[in-house]
């Protein structure tokens, strides 16, 4: 009976181990969220293993351009180098050289909110200046973890 609870318990922990699994880079949020096409879920985990470990090499490394991938006008690009520049400065560091590449900003604006023009009109006046200059309009809370 005691091996089995023994079992149990080291299956149980080998699950969390799974499930518990992060983003260690932008790089790496990058490379999954194409084999997977679970962009937004990444994007949270990558957040809250930056908020334990606030590493500046997380962000320091360029990610794969998705645009090609995902067909999206580039939203996404533009949106990890939001992110690298966002928490760059939140740590009192630099901004990555990748981050301000060209094909990291779009031409035409994005909003989190397609379709609610008053939400759009409010994302213009809270987004972020890092996600702003990228033509990315996100809520004020868009980088906050819990």
């Amino acid at each position: 009976m005691a091996g089995e609870a023994d079992v149990t318990s080291r299956n149980a922990n080998q699950l969390t181990a799974t499930i518990i699994r992060r983003p260690s880079s932008l790089r790496e949020l990058a490379e999954w969220a194409c084999r997977d096409d679970n962009f937004n879920a990444h994007l949270s985990d990558f957040l809250h293993e930056f908020k334990r470990r606030r590493d500046f090499e997380m962000v320091c490394e360029a990610p794969e351009l998705m645009q090609e991938h995902f067909n999206d006008g580039g939203w996404r690009d533009a949106y990890l180098a939001a992110v690298a520049a966002y928490l760059a400065r939140q740590i009192g560091r630099e901004v990555p050289r990748w981050a301000m590449a060209a094909d990291r900003f779009l031409v035409s604006p994005w909003f989190a909110e397609q379709n609610y023009l008053p939400l759009k009109l409010r994302l213009l006046i809270e987004s972020p200046p890092e996600f702003r200059e990228r033509n990315l309009f996100v809520s004020e809370n868009a980088m906050d973890v819990y």
